[in-house]
């Protein structure tokens, strides 16, 4: 009880001090991009503090800001608060200081911090500089230290990253199977923190092919779907629940699949990485097996200029009543979005009331992860809920955020931490909009759509509809056929195809790969874009601002299409 109330206080300290925060952050052009000066990969949000996170003793840019009433004036842009030489708006992206609130800056990319002497690390700014801190918090977990912890490093061996921005890469391992053992920790061996963006050990099936040497892969492997292992930048690493592990071993996961996210916008073709994890497992059987519960919302569409975007997604009771066999426990739980996330919570619902928060980041910050921890753990039953609550800020974006792997992507997601694992069945309740497949009831149905059916391309009604669409709409160039809209009317009544269901649907046709698919979600979307025979409109004075304009439209409808069919 105490831990909770701990807990609680915690929440409502951190509200009322992050709130304020916020406020100040859409003052300041690019306040939410400036980075820390010597940790690469980190933000430093509380921008007018000596803390990262903010509150406290302020430095010069903050000082400065107070004394300018607490708001972006002329002269506080053309100030140079931390003396070297570029001046605050220089610093921030508003080197004319014409920015206003709410609006776009004129510069979004190469921010520095205007309360730090720049370069970092130079002699004239070096006794300037002292106060900041460039240490990362180590990892401390104490039963790594019991007698009979046994340690392995799972690393690929140094290879170069490719020269595209997201890249997923995937090496299998094989572990003692001699008996059974608890996996209690793991801690992150990072070799080029330029590239890393996170680390994930996956238990895979008995049966599961090796992968002897890393390879290309996209989110891990078939087989390989049981997270046991997480590691993103500012994580120091993993400790597990004094009750609970990880089965490996003879009847848990004798194969493990590490899969490394290198992140290279610069799309750099000299770096070469051998990061991995180094894992802690133990023969002194823990109580319980521990497994990790996710939750969230996968359908992102995120305007740009917007000082905030709210997006909520429900893990709902029928979920819960289906996949959990009996009660389980959080011991500890984690928030998961990308640079443009503020802050995320995760509410623990029974019958529709609150009964906890088991996350609640009222300041978010992705390369600052917090892992709430609850001792005693917190029940949850089945029939109960999870509503999970992502804000976002994008006013330094120009065009839409969408889901996505790469850091200037975004993501909503929350993982729990729990046991026992045996007592669910399915570890995955994020949502597509308002659609969860869990809700799919056991007959295969949701709102009137046989799910199972509809994928199933030989079953009769899909053939029959993809057979109607592929006749009458264009799945070679995109074009709108005359009689393809009446046929498309017709078609998207169908249960399958409506709201967020349908829109999931298609997803996974793309994603999918399947050609038949491709060209039925290609046909089924091909009456989005003006018909091509409206490109001839204004394109003969290409010269002209107005067939300019046009042609501007028309590639920007093209390009969001484009989009919507590659996510």
């Amino acid at each position: 009880m105490m831990a909770h109330l701990r807990f609680l206080m915690l929440v409502i300290m951190n509200s009322s001090l992050t709130m304020a925060y916020q406020m100040f952050m859409k003052r300041l052009p690019n306040a939410d991009q400036v980075p820390h000066p010597c940790k690469l990969h980190h933000t430093w949000p509380g921008v007018g503090h000596r803390n990262p996170k903010g509150g406290g003793q302020r430095n010069q840019f903050g000082l400065d800001f107070f004394a300018a009433g607490q708001k972006w004036t002329r002269a506080l842009c053309g100030k140079d608060s931390d003396g070297d030489g570029r001046t605050n708006g220089m610093e921030l992206g508003d080197p004319t200081c014409a920015w206003k609130e709410g609006v776009i800056p004129d510069v979004t990319s190469g921010i520095t911090h205007p309360g730090i002497c720049d370069p970092w690390g130079g002699p004239a700014c070096s006794a300037d500089n002292a106060w900041v801190s460039c240490e990362t918090e180590e990892f401390n977990c104490s039963a790594t230290s019991e007698p009979e912890v046994q340690t392995r490093t799972l690393r690929f061996p140094r290879m170069k990253v490719p020269s595209t921005e997201t890249n997923y890469f995937c090496q299998t391992f094989d572990l003692p199977a001699d008996r059974d053992y608890h996996l209690i920790a793991t801690e992150p061996t990072i070799d080029n923190i330029h590239v890393m963006h996170h680390i994930r050990l996956m238990g895979c099936r008995d049966g599961v092919p090796e992968i002897h040497h890393p390879r290309q892969c996209y989110m891990a492997e078939r087989g390989c779907n049981d997270v046991i292992g997480l590691w993103t930048v500012g994580l120091a690493g993993q400790c597990l629940y004094k009750e609970a592990g990880f089965r490996i071993g003879a009847s848990g996961y004798k194969r493990v699949l590490l899969e490394l996210h290198w992140n290279n916008p610069e799309m750099r073709g000299d770096y070469h990485d051998a990061s991995g994890l180094k894992i802690y497992f133990t023969p002194r059987l823990r109580p319980y097996d521990a497994g990790i519960l996710w939750t969230g919302q996968e359908r992102l569409l995120l305007p740009p200029g917007e000082s905030k975007i709210v997006v909520q997604s429900t893990c709902p009771s029928e979920c819960t009543k289906r996949y959990f066999s009996n009660p389980i426990y959080i011991t500890n739980s984690l928030n998961h979005m990308h640079y443009m996330g503020i802050s995320e919570s995760v509410e623990h619902l029974r019958k529709g009331k609150r009964l906890q928060y088991l996350t609640n980041e009222a300041f978010y910050t992705y390369d600052n992860p917090v892992i709430n921890t609850f001792d005693p753990p917190l029940e949850v039953r089945p029939g109960d809920a999870f509503k999970t609550t992502c804000v976002y800020r994008t006013l330094s974006r120009r065009v839409t955020t969408m889901w996505g792997e790469g850091t200037n992507d975004e993501m909503c997601y929350s993982l729990l931490m729990f046991y026992p694992k045996s007592a669910v069945s399915n570890v995955y309740c994020d949502g597509w909009g308002d659609y969860n497949s869990c809700m799919v009831d056991h007959d295969g149905l949701y709102r009137g759509c046989h799910v199972a059916n509809f994928k199933n391309q030989s079953h009769p009604e899909t053939q029959k509809i993809y057979h109607k669409v592929l006749k009458h709409c264009d799945y070679k160039y995109g074009e709108c056929l005359p009689e393809c809209p009446d046929v498309l009317a017709e078609v998207k009544q169908h249960p399958c195809l409506q709201g967020d269901l349908g829109d999931k649907m298609l997803e996974e046709f793309i994603e999918d790969g399947g050609a038949r698919r491709m060209r039925f979600a290609t046909a089924l979307r091909s009456c989005d874009c003006p018909r091509l025979s409206e490109y001839h409109v204004g394109m003969q004075d290409m010269t002209s601002s107005s067939g300019l304009r046009l042609m501007q439209s028309y590639i920007t409808v093209f390009v969001l299409v484009l989009n919507s069919l590659t996510h």
